[in-house]
């Protein structure tokens, strides 16, 4: 299960990652020790900007977990993730169609479904 926290977008230059805060950049230095891209999962913002979100793959736990980041300038922050909820996408499991001269696919579920159970 992904445990996240969405609120939070850092972003990646020729530097490496970093979050604005009071409208400077803050570089991110470690995340729970260990290299920031170990814990940043690439996502898409409201505007269409590629961000980093921190994240976690952990087992399913009932309730979030916290990571600690540390920043060059010295300051550190505990950061609170939780689990990502998702519901059921509406329509069909499967979907074939096509966008001009281009096939498409949509997959709303990789389990099996009553017709076919494989």
């Amino acid at each position: 299960m992904l445990f996240w926290n969405p609120e939070r977008e850092f972003h990646l230059d020729e530097h490496g990652f970093y979050a604005t805060q009071d409208g400077a950049a803050c570089r991110v230095l470690s995340i729970e020790g260990a290299a920031p891209s170990k814990h940043l999962k690439p996502s898409i913002n409201c505007d269409g900007d590629i961000v980093y979100i921190p994240g976690v793959i952990r087992p399913e736990l009932s309730e979030g977990i916290s990571i600690s980041i540390e920043y060059e300038d010295g300051h550190a922050e505990r950061m609170q993730l939780e689990p990502m909820k998702s519901g059921r996408l509406a329509g069909p499991d499967y979907e074939f169609g096509q966008i001009g001269e281009v096939p498409l696919v949509a997959s709303r579920s990789f389990g099996p479904t009553a017709a076919n159970p494989d």
